[in-house]
């Protein structure tokens, strides 16, 4: 059985956003297109990967990873 998931992030600012709001891959570009306007391919430029594919970490990690990176700018 597939979860809802958590409530859509447009609700909350990127420093609200919890672990459980970023179960998978999928939602992290969702909610990095929704805070910064990042299409896929530039989430994985900024995680350092060429690819999806190349994702070794947890969704969570490169949220907050991003997050950082965003914060700084």
């Amino acid at each position: 059985k597939k979860s809802a998931g958590a409530p859509p992030a447009e609700t909350k600012s990127p420093d609200e956003v919890t672990e459980e709001d970023i179960p998978d891959l999928n939602a992290l570009c969702k909610a990095c297109f929704h805070f910064w306007s990042l299409q896929p391919a530039q989430v994985w430029k900024e995680l350092g990967y060429k690819t999806m594919l190349e994702v070794t970490e947890s969704a969570w990690e490169c949220f907050q990873k991003i997050r950082a990176l965003k914060a700084k700018k």
